[in-house]
Parts: C-alpha cells; sequence; structure tokens
C-alpha cells in the first residue's frame, strides 16, 4: 500500500470513529433528556406519561439507571393495578435501602389494591426512617395513614349489601356504565365503548343482553338507538309500561324511548317535546308517573359543580315547569351526579366526589322527611357498593332490594365496569384458630372470610387470648378464608355456607395451623365442652370416652361430605393410624327438625359416610362402627338455633376398645 493510500484509509477510519463517537454522544444526550423528562413527569405525578417514557428509556438502554424501578411503580400505579406485587417487593433489599422514598411509593401501592394495613405499615416506616423529608411529604403522609386507617374500618365491616362483578360477556377492557335491568324481558342493557372507532374519543352504543340462567348472553348491540359522548350516556327504564328512555343532546338535549316489541327495540322518539324548554341535562331519573325527571347540572344558577335539579309536568297544560335546585340539603361544593329515585319517591341516591366519602365518587342516600317535604342530610352506602374508585349510575331493581351500578374498582377490567348488587342475610360464624406446632391457640393473628363472587370484600376477625374468633358473614355463599400473620398470608382454606331460610344462624369452624408434633398434640386442650378431644382419644383412651367433632359439615338434608370438613376427618384419621388398638363408634345425631325417621335414617347415613371415609383411606372396616341416633340424644333444648339445634347437629367419637 502506498503511503498516500494510507493515511487516506488511516484518515477514513479515524473519520468513522468520530462519526461513531458523535452518533453514541448523541445517543447518551438523547438518554439523558429523556431520562430528565420521565423524571420530570414522575415526580410532577403524571405517571401516565412518566411510564411511557420510562418504556422509551428501556427499549434504547435496558439496565439504564433506576428506570426499570421506576417504570414498575407508574405502571403499579396506572394500567397495572391489578398485577401482582412481587416485582416491587424484588426492590426491597436494593431501592429499599438505596432510595428513601420507596416505602411511600409502596404505600401508595398497597392503598390502590385495598390493602390499607400493609400501606399503614409502609407508610410507617417511611416516616421512622432517618432521612430527610419535607414538611409538605410528611403531612401527606400523615394523611394518608388517617385516610387509610378509616378505610380499614369500613372494609371490616361491610355494609347490608353483597355485590357481583358481572362476566367477561358484559364487561370488556372497554367502558360499560349506566346499567338498568328490564324485567319484562329479563334482559339487561348498558352502555359500552367496545365498539368505538377512536379510542381517544370513545363513543359509546346501547347493548343488550339476556339471562341465561346464572350468567348472561353475548351483548348484541342496539344500533339503532344511536350513538353517545361519554356524558350523553344514560339510559332509564319506565317499569309500569316498559318504556326505555334515553338522553339525546344532539337532539338539543331532549328525552327519546324506545319500546319492546317482537323484532326488538323499536327507532326512538321524542318523548315529550315540551322537555327540551327544561334544559336538563344527559345524567337524568324519570319517574314511573313520568311527570317528575331530576338530573345533573352545571348550568343552572350559575353554581360551581354539579348539581341536582327537577322538574315537574304540569297536569293541566303538559309544561315542565323551571328546574329547581332538589334540595340544599343535598347540595355541596362538589358534584352531584347520576340520581336515581325509588318508585315511592321517598329515597334519592346519587354519586358524589365530596370529601367525606371513602374516595372518588362514592353513591350516597337522602330520605324524604314527609313531614316537613324536605330531604335528609345524604348518607354514604359505604364499602361494598363504595371503594376510593368512583361508584356510577346506581339504579335498582324494581324490587328495591337489588340492582346494579358501574364502577372503576380495583379488578375491574375496564375503566369502568357493571356490578349487580344485592341485600343480604347475615349469619355468625364462631370457632378457634389452633396453632399444631406448638398445640396452643393461635396467637397474633386474624382470619377473613372472602365471598368467592366478590374476593374484594371481606369480612374480619382478630382472635382473643384463646384463640377464639367470631365473624358475621353472608348465607348461601362460599368463602376463601385465610389466616394471616404480621401482613402474611398463612394459610387458606374454603368454607361454604347455606341459605337460612332467615333463621338466626351460628357456625362453628376451627382451623388448625401449621405442622403438628406429638409434643403439641399432648399440649392442646381442645374445646372446653367436650369430654376429649379426637387426638386425645388417642393417648387416654378408655372405653365410653366421647369427643364431638363439630367441624364435620355435610349438603343439606343428604350424606354428603363437605370439602370443609376434611380439616377435621384428618385429625380423626391421624388419631386411627397413631393408635392402631383404637376402636371406635362414630354417632350420628339430628335435631328434631322434620320427622323422626328421616332424621333416624340421616343420622346414619351420615355416621357411615364418615367410616366410608375413614376406610378409603387405610382405616380397617372393623375398627368402625357406625350408629344412628337421629334425634333421641339432644345436648341442649331444640327451641332456639344457636344454644339448641345447632349442638344437637353433631358426630361423636366414642371409644368402644
Amino acid at each position: 500500500m502506498s503511503k498516500g493510500h494510507y493515511i487516506y484509509a488511516m484518515l477514513k477510519i479515524t473519520l468513522t470513529l468520530i462519526a461513531l463517537l458523535v452518533a453514541l454522544l448523541g445517543q447518551s444526550q438523547n438518554i439523558e433528556r429523556l431520562y430528565a423528562d420521565a423524571m420530570g413527569k414522575f415526580y410532577d405525578e403524571d405517571l401516565i406519561s412518566a411510564r411511557e417514557l420510562f418504556k422509551e428509556i428501556l427499549n434504547e438502554n435496558s439496565s439504564y439507571k433506576d428506570s426499570q424501578y421506576r417504570l414498575e411503580i407508574s405502571e403499579l400505579l396506572t394500567d397495572k393495578r391489578n398485577r401482582s406485587l412481587d416485582g416491587m417487593l424484588a426492590y426491597k433489599s436494593s431501592y429499599g435501602k438505596s432510595d428513601k422514598f420507596y416505602n411511600y411509593w409502596l404505600g401508595r401501592i398497597y392503598a390502590d389494591k385495598y390493602e390499607f394495613r400493609n400501606a399503614v405499615r409502609v407508610w410507617k416506616a417511611f416516616l421512622a426512617k432517618r432521612a430527610y423529608k419535607s414538611k409538605e411529604i410528611i403531612a401527606e403522609v400523615k394523611n394518608f395513614i388517617q385516610k387509610s386507617e378509616e378505610l380499614i374500618v369500613m372494609f371490616d365491616n361491610p355494609d347490608q349489601y353483597a355485590i357481583h362483578q358481572l362476566g367477561a360477556n358484559i364487561n370488556t377492557e372497554f367502558d360499560e356504565i349506566t346499567p338498568v335491568y328490564f324485567e319484562g324481558k329479563d334482559e339487561v342493557l348498558f352502555a359500552s365503548s367496545r365498539d368505538s372507532e377512536d379510542p381517544k374519543r370513545p363513543t359509546y352504543f346501547i347493548y343488550h343482553s339476556a339471562r341465561q340462567g346464572n350468567d348472561w348472553s353475548k351483548p348484541g348491540i342496539l344500533r339503532g338507538l344511536g350513538r353517545f359522548e361519554e356524558d350523553g350516556a344514560n339510559l332509564e327504564v319506565i317499569h309500569a309500561d316498559g318504556k326505555l328512555i334515553q338522553f339525546r343532546p344532539e337532539r338539543g338535549g331532549d328525552l327519546y324511548y324506545s319500546e319492546a316489541t317482537e323484532e326488538g327495540w323499536s327507532i326512538p322518539q321524542e318523548f315529550d317535546n315540551n322537555i327540551a324548554k327544561a334544559h336538563i341535562r344527559s345524567h337524568f331519573f324519570i319517574n314511573e308517573h313520568e311527570d317528575r325527571i331530576i338530573f345533573a347540572s352545571d348550568q343552572h344558577f350559575k353554581r360551581e359543580g354539579l348539581e341536582l335539579y327537577q322538574s315537574y309536568k304540569d297536569p293541566k297544560n303538559g309544561k315542565w315547569t323551571k328546574p329547581t335546585l332538589l334540595s340544599p340539603a343535598i347540595s355541596s361544593a362538589w358534584d352531584e351526579d347520576t340520581p336515581y329515585l325509588s318508585p315511592d319517591e321517598k329515597s334519592i341516591y346519587f354519586s358524589s366526589n365530596r370529601p367525606d366519602g371513602l374516595g372518588g365518587y362514592d353513591i350516597y342516600v337522602s330520605r324524604l322527611n314527609e313531614e316537613g317535604n324536605n330531604w335528609s342530610v345524604p348518607v354514604n352506602l359505604g364499602f361494598p357498593i363504595n371503594t376510593p374508585d368512583d361508584e356510577m349510575h346506581f339504579k335498582m331493581n324494581f324490587d328495591q332490594t337489588s340492582g346494579y351500578f358501574s364502577s372503576s374498582r380495583l379488578h375491574s377490567k375496564g375503566r369502568f365496569d357493571v356490578y349487580f348488587f344485592w341485600e343480604i342475610e347475615k349469619v355468625d360464624i364462631t370457632g378457634r384458630i389452633v396453632d399444631l406446632s406448638t398445640g396452643r391457640s393461635a396467637e397474633d393473628v386474624s382470619i377473613s372470610f372472602r365471598p368467592s363472587q366478590y374476593e374484594d370484600e371481606y369480612f374480619r376477625s382478630d382472635v382473643d387470648g384463646t384463640g377464639s374468633y367470631h365473624a358475621r358473614i353472608i348465607s348461601e355463599e362460599i368463602f376463601k378464608v385465610e389466616i394471616e400473620r404480621n401482613g402474611q398470608i398463612i394459610y387458606t382454606d374454603e368454607y361454604e355456607v347455606h341459605d337460612t331460610d332467615g333463621v338466626s344462624t351460628t357456625y362453628h369452624q376451627d382451623f388448625f395451623i401449621g405442622e403438628s408434633t406429638e409434643e403439641a398434640e399432648a399440649e392442646y386442650a381442645g374445646p372446653a365442652e367436650t369430654d376429649a378431644t379426637v387426638e386425645e382419644l388417642g393417648s387416654k383412651f378408655r372405653p365410653g370416652k366421647t369427643a364431638v367433632i363439630r367441624n364435620i359439615y355435610f349438603d343439606h338434608g343428604t350424606s354428603q361430605l363437605k370439602a370443609s370438613s376434611t380439616s377435621a376427618l384428618q385429625a380423626l384419621l391421624k388419631t386411627m393410624q397413631k393408635s392402631n388398638n383404637l376402636k371406635i363408634e362414630v354417632a350420628g345425631h339430628t335435631d328434631n327438625t322434620g320427622s323422626k325417621d328421616v332424621n333416624q335414617w340421616l343420622s346414619t347415613r351420615r355416621a357411615e359416610a364418615i367410616k366410608n371415609w375413614l376406610t378409603k383411606n387405610g382405616i380397617h372396616t372393623s375398627r368402625v362402627v357406625p350408629k344412628g341416633y337421629g334425634e333421641t340424644r339432644p345436648m341442649a333444648s331444640n327451641d332456639d338455633e344457636k344454644d339448641g339445634r345447632e349442638l344437637n347437629r353433631r358426630i361423636e367419637i366414642i371409644v368402644i376398645e
């Protein structure tokens, strides 16, 4: 190579390296700018923008500074709030030490998941950490703690309703709002943005779905009823004549109605050409007599925020009165929206974002004082109807004991989902929690019963010094049982409660945690009201020794053992396995409800069912003698359920030899 060619080649390489360095420098400067912008958005609480910027940074450099950590926080507080906390908790050993705000953000995330006890715990750790914190952030966290402690009380004491999130046929990743139930056709109608062409400016169509057993059919779109912006989407049903009423903002702010026909819902027609003059707004309610409208508006009397107004139809001339404020007692400096008036017109339900609620928009009720013809101070419906998120469009069915509403709460698939609610009957449940590893009553634990239809609701009880608990739970429900210690779930089980037909009922169920040992079994004294525990039968048995097993349950009126009986049966099996010479009688007893013959038959069959379970698990058939006594040997009077009939329905284990 000539000297000239060599110089040219070296120059070319040098220029290439310079270009590469410039590109790398530019890339570095670009990612630095992105990071600065992302952190600015992050601390300005614009977490949606921060989330997208951190994603962009990580696409260029997957390990750039703390971007992955910041992204985890941003996602858990926005679109990924239903995601597991494992990712965030994995940072405890790193950013939990280096970032003084780690527990601040973790508390925010816990609170967003309704885990308020954990939120309070880590926020207190944040305040206790020796690091500089501004007065503003300290005050904010103290307010967070105070609010969370208030929410703990509300969540620990669910109100008079149970709720159920409608299934995948109804709820989607899009919005589902303003549900109404049309009893005459046994179908639910609602508005959804699922077929919107522009997700940034969603439009809503009306859908209908018919009941199919315990589920709903795939919704059909009612295109003939029009499309709406979110503020214009509102439906009401007049039960008396079956009219479906909707608000049509594009028609000058008027109401239109459709009727159910054999071919479907009719094309909307103007409800009353005088209504437009009343200047109503979209979130309205019209009563069964079709002569009173209540609606939310911010364009009357120059008031700030949404207020509830009403207009009456004059029976003489058919005209609607000028809107007037519904009630000063209901109005506030905040919004009142989506009203619903009971058929007797004595209760008004509405949503409001006033600060005394659980958070966001909550549902409130105000009652009419007929003597003074005025409305009471509104009362928050509490949890589980309300949550720290938004609840809107609360509407009762005509029975006034159930209905539907929309909510953006935790585990909603879209921004808003449709939920069904109904009045509940509660029963008492008592028992003990025993730690088999110590043979003593469990300490420092709590127990929660979570309904299978809505696990964000729970019925909780701490245990006392004897390991006993007491809770009031829903009847006719399957529960997920959780036992918790120091914020950690250490035991789960399933428990089922049947319909009690309104009879005051108390259930008894013991739970056993930890691994048992021989020393622990000797330590465990068992329930005071029995002659012996199942464990004692094996170590201190003598003929005639008896133990009452209260944790064996059967399907109502049958000898089919429930899954919740397994722990008690396992304890009996273990005793039989350890004491090879133990022979027992399984005695079935009933209360005096029903005929004597049926009770005798049922008690025998149930005793036989327990023998069959034991023999299937390896106990020789000769060691178990089943016998039914029906109602002939009551332990207490059958005149009372809690202290009588409940005690009489039992299984006894009696030592034969």
